[in-house]
């Protein structure tokens, strides 16, 4: 089931805030997700990004984010997994958005599910650069499947890029696959 206000929430609260599994992508996305949704949403943040290319982007943006979900109090699950050859297996060898967020939203899904969580949401959610259709695609299949609630949000139009690079957080300049930082860096025009 879908969700698009929090109101309409059902689940375990805490301190009067719905308990809810956020897989996050970056921390720029997930600082306006939690700006956004903090008096409404007590997040436990799901880390599961395989796609992040290169390894040391992959460990400078998990590094950053746990340094603000520390500071901030907020729980960490991680699921460490990275390899190139498995994620251009699973995508096909190819840019394909909609199955890397299958690969993402199953597995967190999967979590929330096997750790008592009823609903679950990504940061993907907030960005207004990635594929929105696709990912509440992916997000009604891994919720179908796993038996799980999720919580939709559009709150793209009110994103704020400058919110990490104003706390003097770390902020990157491509989505994370290896096709958005080719895209980015040698300016080739998105399919």
């Amino acid at each position: 089931m879908q969700h698009t206000d929090t109101s309409t929430l059902t689940g375990e609260t805490v301190s009067g805030r719905i308990e809810m599994l956020v897989h996050k992508c970056c921390l720029p996305c997930f600082l306006n997700f939690y700006s956004f949704f903090k008096d409404g949403i007590r997040p436990s943040v799901f880390w599961f990004n395989p796609n992040i290319h290169g390894v040391k982007e992959f460990r400078k943006r998990k590094e950053v984010l746990k340094k603000f979900v520390f500071k901030e109090n907020i729980k960490l699950f991680e699921d460490n997994f990275y390899s190139l050859k498995s994620f251009f297996e699973h995508t096909g060898c190819k840019k394909n958005c909609l199955e890397c967020y299958r690969l993402r939203l199953k597995k967190t899904a999967r979590f929330a599910k096997e750790n008592g969580f009823k609903i679950f949401t990504t940061t993907l959610f907030s960005s207004p650069m990635q594929m929105h259709d696709s990912i509440i695609k992916a997000a009604e299949e891994a919720a179908k499947e796993f038996e799980v609630d999720y919580f939709y949000y559009d709150i793209r139009d009110s994103y704020d890029e400058k919110l990490a690079k104003n706390m003097g957080l770390y902020t990157q300049n491509y989505c994370g696959c290896i096709f958005s930082e080719e895209e980015r860096f040698l300016g080739k025009a998105k399919k």
